[in-house]
């Protein structure tokens, strides 16, 4: 990857030096345009050719729609799911309105077309403020600035203005008429899939992405947007990836371009170029490119990690798709301003049940609570990568990595992925040569040693389910190191217990009211608490007959004596809680062998 970007790189910087000497201006004027998309766009790219490097696993880009039985249900969901409230302590209007501001939270992303409009905000007093037009880009209106999610607003004469009530705007969607998903994998390339008029055809298929082209016939009304076309991907074991990026161009585009500059810039040298000519096939050549394309929609998806079975997921719209509109009047929350409990409880707000929104959290979604201790050598999965030597950077101190990465799992909730891989000391690796003998960093004994063969620190693992990472050089060793062996420690959660209680049948200490949920620690005693101030007293969740539903907003409270008293909102009405507790951890011993070269 290194290699690619230096080789672009140097193209460019001897393309913009050829232009830097030219005197026809008309022409470098337009030269200087098209070195600059074919740099810019070749660069873009280089996200599809590279080897797996870090993983990270994810949920399918459009899991939503599993969570209801039509779109119809998930686009009235998606509704329903927006709230707003009232913000009492934010940094985003501490300068701009002196911390006065409301905050809009819908309860999920909606992966079909759609526009929600804000117009407008009442306040307490019955004044009404506009706005910014955010389909004009506008980031203020008078009295009012939007930052982020949330918007700042100010009274008369810049004093503090009263609270938000309500919040008046607009949905507008549109309703595929078909949702089609297709599978594939290395073996289809070349392959046409067929359904309901749309065709898709697997172009290529790459370590760690793929490239598809979408063609509908000549008489459809089928009209595609970039966001109708969904690609996700899974690796051997099923694990959905993280996506990366997609290009939406055909990869040749940018080959066919780079190849005319070429020949132009040759000609050029030569003084065989003037700027009619080199319009003339520059435009023949989008010509051309554009005949090639024709109507097909084309989409090139890279992820994070190995790619060993690829899918995409079409929305299907026509000329005619139904569309739906809604007004929106929604009630901006107040959620308590009093720290004390005795106070606070008074002011929560009592706020509407919704349909339900199930969590997103891909660890409360995930099949599995723990893996068992035999399970644990197939599925934590092992990545490395060496850096050749002549890309190596010379102020990187380990040009080669191995990392190990733990499978989603329930547990991962309570179990920080840094205290996953109970690394041993550097003095228990060991390395062997091609021949089966043993080398040694001449180091590895001295820990004061300002670099050393190789590192290894689980606490400095930088990925989001990255467990373990080990940094080497092999030339700091005696000998070629091409396999690595060691024993280490896992941490497993195994004796995690989740206590439920039906939302009619709760402890002390412990109420629900709609979609309420108060937890007083003065009166209710759980098994094990959180140690960390920075934690929560506890793993709390709501779930109904069908899922763990999405939280809506928490808010904590101090209690009598050293309690507190924690409440928490849900979308949906659960008809239990659960109380998860960690238990004493399993440390299996997990067994090092892996290879270097």
């Amino acid at each position: 990857m290194h290699q690619l970007f230096e080789q672009q790189q140097a193209i460019y910087e001897s393309r913009q030096q050829a232009l830097a000497e030219l005197d026809d201006a008309k022409l470098r004027d337009l030269l200087a345009n098209e070195v600059r998309h074919a740099y810019f766009s070749t660069i873009n790219t280089f996200h599809l050719y590279g080897q797996p490097g870090d993983i990270e696993f994810s949920l399918p880009r459009i899991y939503r729609l599993s969570d209801y039985s039509d779109v119809a249900s998930l686009q009235q969901a998606f509704v329903d799911s927006i709230r707003a409230f009232n913000t009492h302590v934010n940094p985003l209007c501490m300068r701009r309105t002196g911390n006065q501001g409301m905050q809009v939270q819908p309860g999920f992303p909606l992966p079909i077309r759609h526009r929600v409009d804000y117009k407008s905000i009442e306040l307490a007093n019955g004044e009404v403020l506009t706005l910014p037009d955010t389909n004009q880009r506008e980031p203020q209106a008078e009295r009012v600035i939007l930052a982020g999610d949330t918007y700042c607003y100010l009274g008369q004469d810049e004093d503090a203005a009263p609270p938000a009530v309500r919040l008046k705007g607009e949905f507008k969607a549109q309703l595929p008429e078909d949702v089609i998903t297709f599978n594939f994998s290395a073996d289809d390339v070349g392959r046409t899939f067929d359904q309901n008029g749309v065709r898709v055809v697997l172009e290529a298929f790459g370590a760690s992405s793929f490239a598809l082209r979408i063609e509908t016939d000549e008489s459809s009304t089928i009209e595609w947007l970039d966001q109708d076309i969904v690609t996700d991907a899974q690796d051997s074991q099923g694990h959905y990836l993280a996506h990366v990026q997609s290009e939406r161009e055909p990869l040749y585009v940018y080959e066919r371009l780079n190849t005319l500059l070429d020949n132009l810039f040759q000609r050029m040298a030569r003084n065989d170029l003037d700027y009619d000519t080199a319009l003339a096939e520059l435009e023949a050549l989008d010509s051309e490119l554009a005949a090639a394309w024709g109507d097909a929609h084309f989409v090139a998806s890279s992820f994070n990690g190995p790619v060993a079975h690829g899918q995409v997921t079409l929305f299907v719209y026509h000329e005619d798709s139904q569309i739906v509109e809604q007004a929106l009047d929604i009630p901006v929350h107040n959620m308590p301003t009093a720290r004390r409990a005795d106070a606070g409880l008074a002011q929560l707000p009592e706020i509407e049940p919704t349909a339900p929104v199930y969590s997103g959290q891909l660890a409360l979604r995930a099949e599995r609570t723990e893996l068992e201790a035999d399970e644990l050598a197939e599925a934590v999965q092992v990545a490395r990568y060496l850096m050749p030597s002549d890309d190596t950077d010379a102020e990187l101190d380990y040009p080669g990595q191995v990392a190990w990465y733990y499978p989603p799992v329930q547990s991962d909730l309570l179990i920080d992925r840094r205290d996953r891989m109970r690394t041993p000391t550097m003095a228990l690796f060991e390395f062997f040569d091609v021949e089966g003998n043993p080398v040694k960093a001449p180091e590895q004994s001295n820990l004061q040693a300002e670099k050393t063969g190789f590192d290894v620190n689980s606490k400095t693992v930088q990925s989001i389910h990255m467990i373990g990472r080990f940094n080497y050089d092999p030339e700091r060793f005696t000998g070629v190191p091409v396999r690595m062996t060691a024993q280490v420690n896992m941490a497993l959660a195994s004796n995690l217990t989740k206590q439920a209680y039906a939302v009619e049948e709760l402890p002390a200490g412990i109420s629900f009211e709609y979609n309420r949920l108060v937890i007083d620690y003065s009166e209710f005693e759980p098994v094990e608490s959180n140690s960390s101030p920075n934690l929560r007293h506890n793993h709390v969740f709501a779930r109904d007959e069908q899922g763990y539903l999405a939280e809506m907003t928490f808010h904590s409270l101090q209690g009598a004596g050293q309690s507190s008293v924690d409440v928490y909102y849900f979308y949906g009405q659960p008809s239990s809680i659960e109380i998860w507790y960690l238990g004493e951890l399993d440390t299996p011993v997990y067994p090092i062998d892996v290879r270097l070269d």
